[in-house]
């Protein structure tokens, strides 16, 4: 993978962080920080991915291989790191905190290589189990439940 599709997949996930502040400026005060802080963060990392091949291209760096030495596998990590934000936004919006937070609690270790599935389904449970069950109990912060799963519930409700 050259520089091309590093600019191309850094320009994606930069539109994918600018989506999701754009979408956060929407929600009301309360809510409206975290998406901000994340797409912002998101961003700004993405820039400077952009920036940096930039200056490696108007310095006659060679267009393949990954930054200060690192390989292919170095650099997948990093944008499979970087994507995983808008994904995860979109899997909540979508399906809810349960099935996107267990979802991209073992899919992105493993994406990452870690290959121990039964200690990353025990700490997966407990952890997206531990939060789902704090909030709601302990702040009255009720957790998304994801479009999907509303109209699921909308459409097999039984009429009257």
């Amino acid at each position: 993978m050259g520089w091309r599709a590093d600019a191309t997949i850094a320009l994606g996930v930069l539109f994918a962080f600018a989506v999701i502040v754009a979408v956060g400026a929407d929600y009301p005060e309360e809510v409206r920080l975290f998406p901000m802080i994340i797409g912002a963060a998101g961003m700004v990392l993405a820039a400077t991915v952009l920036v940096t091949l930039a200056l490696r291209l108007g310095a006659g760096a060679p267009g393949e291989g990954g930054t200060d030495g690192e390989g292919a596998g170095g650099r997948r990590q990093t944008w499979i790191a970087l994507a995983t934000a808008p994904a995860y936004s979109l899997l909540l919006w979508l399906f809810g905190y349960w099935i996107a937070s267990l979802a991209c609690m073992v899919g992105l270790p493993w994406l990452l290589g870690y290959r121990n599935l039964k200690v990353l389904a025990v700490l997966a449970v407990a952890i997206v189990g531990g939060v789902g069950v704090f909030f709601p109990g302990t702040m009255a912060i009720y957790l998304p439940r994801g479009a999907l799963v509303e109209w699921l519930r909308g459409a097999l409700a039984p009429a009257g």
